[in-house]
């Protein structure tokens, strides 16, 4: 899970995960440490190490408020061989974690952050057209306006946006 080496690390927080102890004997350990509360307090001081899942792991090595299935299998996936790794309803690890929901990923969430990141095929699009509006501007006067945020894709900007998109034009000829 962890090897730790170093100078000591502020602030780590390891909280609601769902996460194997290698089948070697890793879990969180550390040069001179050994696994454990020894690792985290030596590598991770005044660490926030909570309700995680240490499939294989050993309960008296760790700080309390954890928890050690044997192995993966005994989490109580949905569908493990199908790819569904959702907590079953009948799994004992199923809304335990601090916040009440599932300790591990959020499995829809995660589906739904990375539709079409495999296919390439957008999600939704926007086929609404910007709308415009001038009233008679002088000739060669330069004409600015903004559009809210999400027009940006209907006028060929990409990205992530915060607030409006400034856009400014020069007219050649007078309008008709």
């Amino acid at each position: 899970m962890n090897y730790s080496e170093g100078v000591p690390h502020l602030g780590f927080i390891y909280r609601n995960n769902l996460t194997p102890r290698g089948a070697a004997g890793f879990g969180f350990i550390g040069q001179g440490a050994a696994e454990g509360i020894s690792a985290l307090t030596s590598y991770f001081p005044l660490a926030v190490f909570q309700r995680n899942i240490i499939a294989g792991g050993n309960a008296a090595i760790y700080p309390a408020d954890n928890l050690f299935p044997s192995s993966l299998d005994a989490v109580g996936f949905l569908d493990p061989a199908g790819g569904n790794y959702r907590l079953a309803a009948s799994s004992p690890y199923k809304n335990a974690a601090t916040d009440g929901t599932d300790i591990g990923a959020n499995m829809d969430a995660l589906g739904a952050a990375t539709a079409s990141v495999i296919s390439g095929a957008p999600g939704t699009s926007d086929t609404m057209p910007p709308t415009v509006s001038l009233t008679a501007p002088a000739n060669g006067a330069t004409v600015s306006g903004s559009a809210p945020d999400g027009v940006g894709e209907r006028l060929g900007q990409r990205g992530r946006r915060e607030g409006s998109i400034q856009t400014s034009m020069e007219l050649t000829s007078a309008p008709r």
